[in-house]
């Protein structure tokens, strides 16, 4: 995925319950918990699909990040329902 990562959504800028479209190791989609202030996306290593939670660029600095570059209008067709603890 290209992305300018100088270019992400900022954290005041986020929407609780909203899915991104981003980058970070493990994903290009996820979605974010204002409570818990990270994103939460579905990652997929061996025969196993599992959930993990990743900052934002603002709340870490020496490990991986999600940035998201664009909110999506809808939940990808492809992501699994997940309970969620936001909206």
């Amino acid at each position: 995925m290209k992305g300018d990562p100088d270019k992400y959504i900022p954290k005041k800028d986020l929407i609780d319950g909203c899915y991104y479209y981003g980058k970070c190791r493990n994903a290009h989609i996820a979605r974010w918990s204002a409570e818990k202030e990270r994103f939460y996306h579905w990652r997929h290593k061996f025969a196993a699909v599992f959930i993990e939670s990743i900052p934002c660029p603002e709340d870490e600095f020496n490990y991986d990040v999600f940035f998201a570059f664009a909110k999506l209008e809808a939940k990808p067709l492809d992501v699994e329902e997940i309970t969620f603890e936001g909206k």
